[in-house]
């Protein structure tokens, strides 16, 4: 087993950080989309699981069950996920990589993972498993109906807090 010191492990992320920033774009882009995806995937197995079950206890057991593996399927492949490469500071901090070259990968992988997510969406939704347990009408949704009549404003705040504390939601 590989055991590393703190200073080690600081220049092993500024190597990585490097590596991360100097690759294609392409490949950044590629890498990105299926990230996305693999999230996605995860939280469309968390739905599908729990769109029957009735207790939030159970439900929320399963879906802490399930969500995480979208996330090891991203760390096994290798794929590019936004939120991980803001580690990409450190090569910065280390002058491995440029404040350019940290925000043009964060800026392409960002709208990998975000084209990665919209595929998987468009497949739930032409898929039909909204339509499943009831779809929009179902109590799994009750909450979504509701925060669609708030105004603008709040609409964006709700959406937003959700976008950000989801992972915590499944934990």
């Amino acid at each position: 087993m590989n055991l590393f010191s703190p200073a080690e492990v600081i220049q092993n992320y500024a190597d990585a950080g490097g590596r991360k920033a100097s690759l294609p774009l392409f490949r950044m882009l590629a890498l990105g989309v299926l990230a996305g995806m693999l999230i996605a995937m995860g939280s469309a197995a968390v739905n599908t699981a729990v769109c029957t079950v009735e207790n939030p206890s159970t439900a929320r057991l399963i879906s802490g069950l399930l969500f995480p593996f979208g996330l090891g399927m991203v760390v096994l492949s290798g794929a590019e996920l936004f939120t991980g490469n803001f580690l990409l500071c450190i090569s910065v901090y280390e002058r491995r990589v440029t404040p350019g070259a940290v925000a043009h990968s964060l800026l392409f992988v960002y709208l990998g993972n975000l084209a990665g997510a919209l595929l998987v969406a468009a497949g739930c939704v032409y898929s039909g498993q909204l339509g499943m347990a009831g779809g929009w009408r179902s109590p799994r949704f009750g909450a979504r109906r509701q925060n669609a009549s708030l105004g603008f404003r709040r609409r964006r705040c709700s959406a937003f807090s959700a976008t950000c504390w989801s992972p915590w939601g499944y934990c």
